[in-house]
Formats: C-alpha cells, sequence, structure tokens
C-alpha cells in the first residue's frame, strides 16, 4: 500500500512548508480580528531575514527544510525506518537548526568587534592628543563621540 502512496507523499511533503506558514498567516492574522488577506512581515522568509540571513539563503534555507521533509519521507518509506535513515536525517535536522540560527551568533560577535573597534579609535585619538581617555566613573570623563578625543573640563572653567 506504501508504494502507491508515495507519488501522493512526495508533493505534500515538498508542499508542507509554505501550506503551513498559510495556515499559520491565516491564524495568527484571524487571532488578532484582522483579515486574513491583510499583509505582515511574520512569514518564515520575513522572519529569516530579520534574524540576519541575506534574501538567497533564506530561500535556500526554505528549500533545505523542503528538501529535508520530501527525502526523510521517501527514505524513511523505502527503508522502512532504519535507525541508520533516522540517524541521517536527525543529523540533516541539526544542521538545519544550526544554520538557521547561525546569524544571531554571527551579529553578536559583529558587535563585539564594533564596541571593541570604537574604543580603540577612541584611545588612540585621546593618545594623538598627548591626553589619555577618560575612563567611565573617572572624575572629570567627559562623555565623548566615538572618533574624538577625550577632554577632561578645566576644573578653573579657563578656555584652552
Amino acid at each position: 500500500m506504501l508504494p502507491l502512496a508515495l507519488p501522493l507523499l512526495v508533493p505534500l511533503a515538498v508542499l508542507f512548508i509554505p501550506f503551513t506558514d498559510l495556515v499559520l498567516a491565516v491564524v495568527r492574522r484571524t487571532r488578532k480580528g484582522q483579515s486574513p488577506f491583510s499583509p505582515d512581515k511574520m512569514h518564515l522568509h520575513h522572519r529569516l531575514l530579520s534574524i540576519g540571513h541575506s534574501h538567497r539563503r533564506a530561500v535556500l534555507i526554505m528549500y533545505f527544510w523542503a528538501a529535508l521533509l520530501s527525502f526523510g519521507a521517501i527514505a524513511l518509506s523505502i527503508s522502512g525506518g532504519t535507525v541508520e535513515v533516522l540517524v541521517v536525517i536527525g543529523a540533516l535536522l541539526v544542521v538545519g537548526v544550526v544554520v538557521v540560527l547561525s546569524p544571531r551568533a554571527r551579529r553578536a560577535e559583529r558587535t563585539a568587534a564594533s564596541v571593541a573597534a570604537s574604543e580603540t579609535r577612541v584611545a588612540r585619538a585621546g593618545r594623538r592628543w598627548g591626553r589619555r581617555p577618560a575612563r567611565s566613573g573617572q572624575v572629570g570623563a567627559v562623555p565623548s563621540r566615538a572618533g574624538t578625543p577625550t577632554r577632561a573640563p578645566d576644573p578653573t572653567g579657563a578656555p584652552r
């Protein structure tokens, strides 16, 4: 009976991701009291773009998940659910989750690197003026913009 159902199983497995996105959009909008046809930025591709994927990578990720579902369904139906097939599908699931969540890790690294670079620029600018950059909490510390030297105000109020 399973070989007869396999030609129907493959298209359903390929279309599972878009149908799920459609159903979730309709449910989400009707729960908010909106029309199911009103636009929003909560589709799967919009969510992938918002966490940092490029347009091309978001499309490739959705293709990956559709391919994993369809080939996984075929492999399970042909092999009868052997342990080796389940291990391969499980490993691919883990790879897929890591790829989907990778921009968040890269964004955190980029943020830390940009903060360190701006602190380095401020310190270099302070050395150019022959002064130490003011540290936060230091008496007379004046907050400054990145890239401009930090100067403590003269306690007498005289201009420099």
